[in-house]
């Protein structure tokens, strides 16, 4: 799968090695075979340790997996936008993280932080959660809390199903990773989540949901 950035184009970035940085949004400005200029979307101030020569790895999540690459900085800027410019080519990795079968969906989702590392989140809740996909071993997540890799989420998704109508499924997951997500109507980002079921029959009952998604999909 040949992966290629083009303009306007959201992307994960981090500083390889970097002790302090904890990642950044970017948005695609420029591409050339040679240099990719990316703009950084989330402050005015560039990550700690980004500095021309050093690495800096790229995550990009879409619907057929996560892509990464790592790349050598060229330039930076401050000014009028901070900004880097990568050394083009990239190659991009693909990771499909799919066990189970797995159906783009928009559902209401009320997410709550049940755990992390960052204090001051436990406990916060965004009552506008929306999946983006869905499976029996995960979800695509659109919410504004600013999830970390490793927290650990309550989640309540409403769902309709032809067997049981309308209803609620209360479900627990752990935040494997994080991405750009979107800016209006309000500032995303998207969160790949790993669901823990209580018990079997739970996950059952989610795989059954899902082929009707499916289905319904495909009708």
């Amino acid at each position: 799968m040949s992966v290629q950035l083009q303009a306007n184009q959201a992307v994960w970035v981090e500083v390889v090695g970097g002790a302090d940085s904890t990642g950044a949004n970017c948005l695609v400005v420029a591409t050339t075979p040679e240099r990719i200029t990316l703009r950084f979307t989330d402050s005015g101030a560039l990550p700690a340790g980004l500095v021309p020569g050093c690495s800096l790895a790229l995550r990009m999540v879409n619907e057929q997996g996560v892509h990464t690459a790592v790349a050598k900085v060229a330039q930076v800027a401050t000014k009028p936008h901070a900004a880097v410019t990568l050394r083009a080519p990239l190659r991009f990795a693909t990771t499909q993280m799919r066990k189970f079968v797995r159906v783009g969906v928009k559902l209401p989702v009320v997410c709550t932080v049940r755990a992390s590392r960052n204090d001051r989140l436990v406990g916060e809740c965004d009552r506008a959660g929306r999946t983006q996909d869905l499976s029996a071993g995960g979800m695509r997540l659109s919410t504004s809390l600013p999830l970390r890799v490793g927290d650990e989420l309550d989640l309540k998704l409403k769902v309709r199903s032809q067997r049981a109508g309308e209803t609620e499924l209360s479900l627990s997951g752990r935040v494997l990773r994080v991405g750009p997500g979107e800016k209006k109507p309000r500032m995303t980002l998207f969160a790949g989540i790993e669901l823990i079921h209580a018990n079997q029959r739970e996950q059952d009952a989610l795989v059954l949901l899902v082929f009707e998604l499916q289905r319904k999909s495909l009708a």
